[in-house]
């Protein structure tokens, strides 16, 4: 059996928090909940007139304030939290990063929609043959990653015949001389940012990269249907921060 917690399960959270880092659910409805390690507090003593000693807790008693999980309510409040059978089972938790964090590639995004050969695409797209936009727009905002170019910030609903997954799909171009490099990076776990809501999508389950120039990867994001929703939203720009690693 594999000891490896895989991104996005309660396992692969609860290590994260171990670690000192927030996480959450998208599929909380509360925004801006999450939860996060209390390391407790050790050699504590009951005061005179606390609510223990009201409780008839003798002043003076010591104690350890033990460790435990506090969940960050939609309120901005904090109170020790459970998790429920539900929380335990999802596959849609995700790291919450510091603002300040250093990002990849950021990118503003106005989203559209195309359908082709059947499936149903919504977000930024850009003909490699004509160089013209075919949906959407996109700006490069900050790039760490030296694109030349992304072409392609799409989601997908594939047909059933295919199984009928949502999948997004990114596409970039680079410079020839760092075109391995940057390959290597992208062929680990990506994690997107967009509206304060973080998304650890693993690894891509599809991949092509084309005259040493171009690289094209494929997330299933079946499980993120919050992200779904933000790249068929055509009514405004969203900022889209990407980070690849282990």
């Amino acid at each position: 059996m594999s000891s490896i917690a895989v991104t996005g399960s309660f396992e692969w959270a609860m290590l994260n928090l171990k670690e000192g880092k927030r996480v959450a659910r998208a599929g909380w409805n509360g925004k801006n909940m999450f939860v996060l390690g209390n390391p407790g507090l050790p050699e504590q003593a009951v005061a005179e007139g606390d609510f223990r000693n009201n409780a008839g807790v003798e002043a003076g008693t010591e104690f350890n304030y033990l460790p435990n999980i506090e969940i960050c309510t939609a309120d901005g409040d904090f109170v020790p939290w459970v998790a429920s059978q539900m929380d335990i089972e999802a596959m849609d938790w995700a790291l919450l990063c510091d603002e300040d964090e250093n990002w990849m590639l950021v990118l503003d995004i106005h989203s559209d929609d195309k359908t082709a050969a059947g499936a149903l695409y919504s977000g930024y797209r850009r003909s490699l043959i004509d160089n013209e936009d075919v949906c959407g727009s996109c700006e490069i905002i900050e790039n760490q990653i030296n694109a030349t170019e992304v072409f392609m910030f799409t989601s997908v609903k594939l047909p059933e015949s295919e199984g009928g997954r949502h999948l997004i799909q990114f596409g970039s171009s680079f410079e020839e001389d760092s075109f391995e490099e940057t390959k290597e990076l992208m062929n680990q776990v990506l994690t997107i940012k967009v509206d304060d809501e973080v998304y650890s999508l693993g690894s891509a389950v599809g991949l092509d990269d084309y005259f040493d120039t171009l690289i094209w990867r494929e997330y299933d994001i079946s499980e993120h249907s919050a992200l779904v929703e933000k790249l068929n939203d055509k009514e405004g720009t969203h900022r889209y921060y990407f980070n690849w690693g282990e």
